[in-house]
């Protein structure tokens, strides 16, 4: 079902209190999306509801330009810049409009190369230190509360 359905709040509210990241695939297609199959809209209507729970909004929405905008507004969210071409412009956008602390990589192993997605990270005129968030240190610090949690040493 979409993120936007009601029926995930209580998921969503338990991985809040886990302190656990919820990742959620986003893509909005010209030709219509697949049913069940969330935008990055749906997500931004989940996220309004969980303003505690730590969100990635996958794919930036594959039309990241909407993506972006569309979650903007929420601060608990991050985007992933996984998925599709690496296309000038995705993580300059992403951290002009979200700020370098809630763009986070992903290689969409399964689909993509690692080259071209780390091209979107390497290539993108960004500062070495939003580089660096974006390829390691967002996701840590995501995943620092349910690592503690479980006592795992960050």
């Amino acid at each position: 079902m979409r993120a936007s359905a009601p029926e995930l709040d209580p998921i969503v509210e338990h991985a809040a209190e886990l302190k656990a990241v919820v990742f959620q695939h986003t893509w909005l297609k010209i030709t219509g999306n697949l049913p069940g199959e969330s935008t990055p809209m749906d997500f931004a209507a989940l996220a309004a509801r969980h303003p505690r729970a730590s969100l990635i909004c996958g794919h930036t929405g594959g039309d990241w330009e909407q993506g972006i905008r569309a979650v903007r507004a929420h601060r608990h969210v991050a985007v992933d810049l996984a998925g599709g071409d690496p296309v000038a412009g995705i993580t300059e956008m992403a951290v002009r409009e979200l700020g370098a602390e809630r763009v986070v990589y992903g290689s969409d192993a399964s689909g993509r190369s690692f080259a071209s997605q780390l091209a979107k990270v390497y290539g993108a005129a960004v500062s070495d230190e939003a580089k660096r968030l974006i390829l390691a240190g967002n996701l840590q610090r995501l995943l620092r509360p349910i690592l503690e949690a479980k006592g795992v040493r960050t």
